[in-house]
């Protein structure tokens, strides 16, 4: 959430840095925060900056994907009007999750609360409308990802699909000892972290008949069973991962930082 940089949020193509998110959010991005995008903006939780180096409340920092600025929009809070409200106080620092899906133009983002509920607020995205236009509340949100109208969220150990007001609809992905992060791959599949074997788990045909094929050595960088030299041949991995994704072409991009 602070860099000298000012590179809180960077940008990157084909290994080669493109820039970074416009804007005062050194210190406003707090960690653990999240960030997503659509085909025209990218999404990123943080405080709301007034000017002045005045931060306050809790929203969300709408930006052009392909120029980095400031996106506003009508009754857009803070300077520019480019941030969507949650709330005018309190602290922003705790566990967040965002998530946008483009086939419905909404957007997800989770609002902690003391006893590990989460409220979940939805904003729309086109055209922008400044105030929520629904909520609902769920226990022990993880992670959670939208797509075709749905909600695949990571809650109590497990991996289930959900309306988008929060009802679960008794479909799950099953084998996954302890999923901590899911996405959406640009091949259509799901992606969840297993931070029990350190692997990705990709998730074919996840709303009938799920097929699951991995991506790490099994267990990671703390497998027990590892035989040197040939296990590096491998791809092993160490737990907390913090992202994942691919592109257009297949190449899958992993993070892990400030959690490990």
């Amino acid at each position: 959430n602070w860099d000298e940089a000012e590179r809180t949020v960077g940008v990157y193509k084909d290994n080669d840095l493109k820039g970074q998110l416009w804007g005062y959010i050194k210190g406003q991005a707090a960690n653990w925060g999240d960030i997503t995008g659509d085909d025209t903006y990218t999404y990123l939780t943080t405080t709301i900056d007034y000017g002045g180096w005045t931060t306050g409340g809790c929203g969300i920092l709408r930006n052009n994907i392909s120029t980095f600025t400031k996106a506003g929009f009508a009754g857009g809070a803070g300077t520019d009007n480019a941030y969507f409200s949650l709330r005018v106080d309190g602290l922003c620092n705790l566990y967040r999750n965002i998530t946008v899906d483009k086939s419905t133009n909404r957007l997800y983002v989770t609002d902690s609360i003391n006893g590990g509920t989460n409220k979940v607020i939805v904003f729309q995205t086109s055209p922008a409308l400044a105030s929520p236009i629904d909520s609902f509340a769920l226990t022990n949100i993880v992670d959670m990802i939208a797509v075709g109208g749905k909600l695949w969220i990571i809650r109590n150990g497990t991996v289930g699909r959900y309306s988008t007001n929060g009802t679960y609809e008794n479909v799950s992905i099953s084998g996954i000892l302890k999923p901590t992060k899911i996405a959406m791959s640009r091949q259509n599949e799901l992606m969840i972290w297993d931070d029990s074997l350190c692997q990705v788990n990709f998730v074919r045909n996840y709303n009938t008949s799920p097929r699951i094929r991995t991506l790490g050595y099994k267990g990671g960088m703390y497998a027990s069973n590892k035989l040197y030299p040939s296990y590096s041949k491998f791809n092993v991995f160490p737990a907390r991962l913090t992202g994942m994704g691919t592109d257009s072409i297949g190449k899958i991009y992993l993070t892990w930082g400030y959690a490990f």
